[in-house]
């Protein structure tokens, strides 16, 4: 429609818009004849409109009676000939407009109309995201289902999804009083994200082609700087995670502690043990009640939101349209997604995790963890449980020792009797 069309010209930051737009008469005559084509447009509406203008029976309309007769006791037509649904005290929103809200309709245009008005709103009020923008437009329109359209609008938007996460996330540890170690990359978690893209979940039935692709993703999060380290990997087995961790840790040092989830068959295999045994790493894992106990699921959520965000802002039809997504750009937008936050300061850091991480002076391998005086290991061993079974043996010899004196001493007493 050209009026639709005429309004898009105002959907596009404030600074990009003409001198000669920014009236407010002239956005307001084109959202009025945006309106009154949707009004149009809607059957409900049209009918609603003749009965207000007393030109149709409500008699006459059939099924629809009713509900067109309990509309027409809320609504009226203003001096525009628009029509508007009267104020609702019980509406925590309470409209701009004294007369009212604009009836939009239930068409398809109207569904246009309000994304258009989504976009204009979002970027004249500065990104202030999917609830902020729907409580604005509730004030001088209404529509069924508006809130999903205008998150299925703006949802994508970078901006917000980045400033709604620094909201909602604490990235950083910033008790420092309860910190368990003062040095970087001393303590670090490690999750597996995946499967990405998989064409069946049967190993038998899986080709050759989908074999040699990347499905999984190890993460490695530095417990106090945020610095996080990703590498693809084509299968979770115990063997190839243990392979890119040997990797990582030759890379960037080895840590004192590897904190992982409650998790029995991958990250507490065997080859896994022998890796961080060989490093000179303690395995602690999170209880078994709470996996959002893990100091990296904060950082990991936002890294899926921004993946997501990249793959929506992809054109789908056009010269500069991408291919399909596949598991492999999916893969590779989440470690950009990884990478920009590495370079993004958190909270009270003036640095990023990147310089913070390659500032520090890392444990060689080989030294004994318990050594090294940076981590509170009391208050590590009071929140999370060792997987090293062998202390646990030693801690409790001379317990089973007792038991068994004890229990010597009571079978004797029993044979002397």
């Amino acid at each position: 429609r050209l009026e639709l069309t005429a309004l898009m010209d105002y959907a596009k930051p404030t600074e990009r818009i003409g001198t000669g737009l920014l009236q407010d008469s002239r956005f307001t005559s084109r959202v009025n004849e945006c309106v009154l084509r949707a009004q149009e447009l809607d059957g409900d509406t049209r009918d609603l409109r003749a009965i207000l203008q007393g030109k149709t029976a409500t008699s006459t309309i059939g099924v629809r009676a009713t509900r067109l007769q309990r509309l027409s006791k809320i609504c009226f037509l203003d001096d525009d000939g628009l029509l508007r649904r009267y104020p609702e005290p019980h509406r925590l929103t309470q409209p701009s407009n004294e007369k009212g809200v604009l009836h939009l309709g239930r068409t398809l245009y109207s569904a246009f109309l309000v994304r258009v008005l989504a976009v204009i709103f979002h970027y004249l009020f500065g990104h202030l995201g999917s609830k902020r923008v729907h409580n604005l437009l509730r004030k001088d329109y209404w529509r069924d289902a508006m809130f999903k359209l205008v998150r299925l609008t703006i949802g994508s938007c970078i901006p917000c999804l980045k400033a709604r996460a620094t909201r909602q996330h604490n990235y950083l540890v910033t008790q420092v009083q309860t910190l368990l170690t003062e040095g970087l990359w001393q303590v670090v978690g490690v999750d597996l994200a995946g499967p990405y893209g998989r064409s069946s979940t049967t190993a038998t039935d899986a080709t050759t082609e989908d074999t040699n692709k990347s499905h999984y993703l190890l993460l490695v999060h530095d417990y106090v700087s945020g610095y996080t380290v990703a590498r693809p990997l084509r299968d979770s087995k115990s063997t190839t995670v243990a392979s890119a961790l040997d990797c990582v840790f030759l890379e960037h040092g080895s840590p004192a502690v590897l904190l992982t989830d409650h998790d029995r068959t991958i990250l507490s295999g065997k080859a896994v043990k022998l890796t961080l045994a060989r490093h000179g790493t303690r395995h602690y894992v999170l209880p078994g009640y709470s996996y959002h106990l893990g100091f990296w699921e904060r950082a990991h959520k936002d890294f899926v939101e921004v993946t997501r965000a990249l793959q929506a802002s992809r054109p789908v039809t056009g010269p500069h349209a991408s291919a399909p997504t596949t598991e492999t750009s999916y893969i590779a937008d989440y470690m950009v997604a990884v990478r920009a936050y590495n370079h993004t300061p958190r909270l009270w850091a003036n640095v990023t995790p990147f310089q913070l991480h390659f500032g520090y002076s890392g444990r060689l391998p080989g030294l004994h963890p318990e050594t090294n005086n940076a981590v509170d290991w009391d208050t590590l061993n009071m929140r999370y449980a060792s997987t090293n079974i062998v202390d646990f043996i030693q801690k409790n010899v001379p317990l089973l020792t007792d038991a068994r004196e004890k229990m010597e001493t009571t079978l004797g007493e029993y044979l002397e009797l």
